[in-house]
């Protein structure tokens, strides 16, 4: 062999060495240590929707005679798979979701679809009532309302003094400014949607940048590789923020919104919907906070009043990255005995 062909055939020997010797290193020193995939990626991503009334809602999949088509909140999102459903027969599945999107709204939306066979997933969030002062809560609409002008006054000041807040805080005020313009938006269109009263809008605007404050905005520390590339959740927080939002709801809120959900439900099914109620799994600790206020019996007895199958997954044991949403490979694994299930519950 020629000296320069030697030379090339050492230089090629000696780099796959050491790309498999990188390779070995990879795969046994980090690979080991990551963390599991939070998100399962799709084609079908979500798409914003916007109804008469309603909205913003998100979908994924076409909602063109969908089967079946869910409706719920994030955990519907990152909990279900389309493509393992679709991989199991159920060739046109869709989700219909909002981030605490409320089944009130959700329900009244699916009725002027073309799906006939709906998933009604349950969860706090979903089933969540108007927020504010108890007494106008009992008397459901006999407080004065909340005017529009009154409204956009309320928000103009609250957005002004937050954004000085996040100014203080080291955002920049290009920042701020789209920060809250985002946030009050959302709040216009939530509040008049509720058609609330004046009692308790104040303490709803100051619960809601420090919810979003205590989700979002971390301190940067000095941490180790793995925490500063894979940060994590931190779940006793996170727990700590989602009880102190249960704890906003009037009292009664839930049980008039769930009364509510149940009628809506009936008046489909009389119409001819066939619908299947769904409890998505939740991680020990987040769920006893929510069945401190809605018990398991509770779920089962709204199906029950309703008439509908149940299918309840709260204590399946799936992994989840912070309580509520489940990872990536947990998420395909659910999927995939979800759709066996539904097809017994749509017998």
């Amino acid at each position: 062999m020629k000296p320069r062909n030697l030379m090339q055939s050492r230089a090629i020997l000696i780099g796959a060495s050491v790309y498999a010797l990188l390779l070995v290193c990879w795969q046994s020193l980090v690979v080991t240590r990551l963390q599991p995939a939070t998100l399962h990626v799709e084609a079908d991503t979500s798409k914003i929707e916007w109804y008469a009334g309603f909205g913003p809602f998100l979908r994924r999949g076409e909602l063109q005679a969908p089967e079946p088509l869910f409706l719920g909140d994030s955990r519907v999102n990152d909990g279900i798979v389309l493509e393992e459903l679709r991989a199991l027969g159920w060739d046109r599945t869709s989700i219909l979701w909002g981030a605490s999107a409320r089944l009130t709204k959700l329900l009244a939306i699916a009725r002027e679809l073309s799906a006939r066979r709906l998933v009604v997933c349950l969860s706090m969030r979903s089933l969540e009532g108007p927020r504010g002062d108890p007494l106008a809560i009992a008397l459901m609409g006999e407080a004065p309302p909340l005017i529009t002008e009154d409204l956009d006054a309320r928000l103009d000041a609250w957005q002004a003094s937050q954004v000085e807040f996040l100014i203080s805080m080291g955002f920049q005020r290009e920042q701020a400014d789209l920060v809250l313009a985002r946030m009050v938006r959302m709040h216009r269109e939530q509040v008049l949607s509720d058609a609330p009263t004046t009692a308790g809008l104040d303490r709803r605007l100051g619960r809601s940048l420090a919810n979003s404050l205590g989700r979002y905005v971390r301190r940067v520390a000095t941490g180790t590789w793995e925490a500063s590339w894979f940060p994590t959740i931190d779940a006793t927080s996170s727990n700590e923020i989602y009880r102190q939002g249960i704890q906003l709801e009037a009292v009664g809120a839930r049980e008039i919104t769930r009364n509510t959900v149940v009628s809506l439900i009936r008046d489909l099914v009389e119409d001819g919907f066939a619908i299947v109620c769904l409890r998505m799994p939740v991680a020990a600790e987040l769920r006893a906070i929510e069945e401190s206020v809605f018990s398991q019996q509770q779920y089962a007895d709204l199906a029950s009043d309703a008439g509908v199958p149940f299918l309840d997954y709260s204590r399946a044991g799936f992994r989840t990255r912070d309580g509520s949403h489940l990872l990536a490979e947990d998420a395909r694994r659910f999927s995939r005995m979800l759709a066996a299930d539904l097809r017994q519950s749509f017998k």
